[in-house]
């Protein structure tokens, strides 16, 4: 299936870091994959497996663009930081 294919999601993934929501979430675990979309838009990082999520160095591209990972209790979220002020866009996955 294309959604499964990893050399078409990177292609997509080339264009717009946002072609993630509609590539096959297997690929979401793919550092590959994941590093492509990361570093265009840090807020890719909330399209990321639970073990890509805290990737060093995906976290720390993400944090370049603005957005950190949080944990609060048993929750993860990905909040942009703006003048002070922490906006949680939505949870993540």
């Amino acid at each position: 299936e294309l959604k499964k294919n990893k050399d078409l999601a990177l292609f997509a993934i080339e264009q717009s870091w946002e072609a993630l929501q509609f590539i096959d979430e297997e690929l979401h675990d793919n550092l590959d994959v994941m590093t492509a979309a990361v570093s265009q838009k840090g807020e890719a990082l909330r399209y990321a497996s639970d073990r890509l999520r805290v990737n060093p160095t995906l976290v720390s591209q993400a944090a370049n663009d603005g957005w950190e990972v949080v944990t609060e209790g048993n929750d993860v979220a990905l909040q942009l930081r703006t003048q002070g002020i922490t906006w949680a866009p939505r949870p993540v996955r």
